[in-house]
């Protein structure tokens, strides 16, 4: 929606990715909402953030993305 907040929390664990992602004005959900793996995702020390619109996206409003509260555990 035009002018929304989402918030979105995402977690990686091995293999493991999970996300969430609800209206900013809403409390977080407990449960994921999409949960899946990757077996490529295999080395530890990478880590990376990286955001990316659909080429069907066609709103001419500026899109902004913003990120806190990285943590990075071994």
């Amino acid at each position: 929606v035009a002018g929304a907040q989402y918030r979105m929390r995402l977690s990686i664990q091995g293999a493991s990715l999970m996300a969430r992602t609800w209206l900013a004005s809403n409390p977080e959900p407990t449960t994921w909402q999409v949960a899946t793996t990757d077996p490529d995702l295999t080395l530890p020390d990478d880590v990376g953030i990286r955001t990316l619109l659909g080429s069907g996206i066609t709103n001419p409003l500026p899109v902004n993305f913003s990120f806190d509260n990285l943590v990075v555990t071994p």
